[in-house]
This record gives structure tokens, C-alpha cells and sequence, in this order.
């Protein structure tokens, strides 16, 4: 049975001061991470400002951190979103990103249905 480790670290995304994505920091953030203990990296979570971001940071960032660490340890893309279509679309877009162990998938956030699941 195939796992992804004991120990993932949903990591932090880093960015530059006009808020554009800092990948060389969160390279060294995830080497980081992987030379001290954990044993593989949630890229793009919650804790890593995936909301804020763009498809094509969110593809950037799984790109270069898979390439980088893959060696070292477990790759998640969290791909999750409050679109379904999205989700599904940047699901089959990350998949295919060698190095890539697995997707963060969750249910579209912050659509609350009534009690009658509606």
C-alpha cells in the first residue's frame, strides 16, 4: 500500500512585496520543510493562500515545487475551490504534473445549503 507519510505540512506560500508569487522562497520554504521532518508538503492549502490565487499561480507553483522536492518527500496539490467545474478542471491539469503524489480536493467553501441539503 502505497502512503503519503506520516508527517505533511500544509506550507505556507511566499510572495513578493507587490503581492506577486515568490516561487524561489517557497522552494526553499519546502526544502525546508522536507529536510526537517516532514515527510511531504500540502502546496497551495488554505494555509497557503490558495483562495487568493490564480489557476496559473496555483499550476506554477505545483510545477516548481514537484520538480524541485518530489525527491524528498510526498507532493499534495490542493486543487479545491468554491467552483465545481474549476475544481474538476485544474484536478485533471495538476494530475498530469510529474512528481505531483496526490489531490487536496474539499467541496466547494462557503456555499451553505439549507437544512434540506438544498
Amino acid at each position: 500500500m502505497n502512503t503519503f507519510g506520516r508527517v505533511l505540512t500544509a506550507m505556507i506560500t511566499s510572495f513578493n512585496d507587490d503581492e506577486s508569487l515568490n516561487i524561489e522562497n517557497t522552494i526553499a520554504i519546502a526544502h525546508h520543510l522536507l529536510d526537517n521532518g516532514s515527510d511531504g508538503l500540502i502546496v497551495c492549502g488554505t494555509t497557503g493562500e490558495n483562495p487568493t490565487m490564480t489557476k496559473e499561480e496555483k499550476l506554477s507553483l505545483f510545477k516548481a515545487i514537484a520538480s524541485e522536492c518530489s525527491s524528498k518527500g510526498s507532493i499534495i496539490a490542493n486543487v479545491g475551490s468554491n467552483s465545481t467545474k474549476d475544481t474538476i478542471q485544474l484536478a485533471k491539469e495538476a494530475s498530469k504534473i510529474p512528481g505531483i503524489s496526490g489531490l487536496l480536493v474539499v467541496v466547494p467553501y462557503y456555499n451553505k445549503p439549507n437544512q434540506n441539503g438544498q
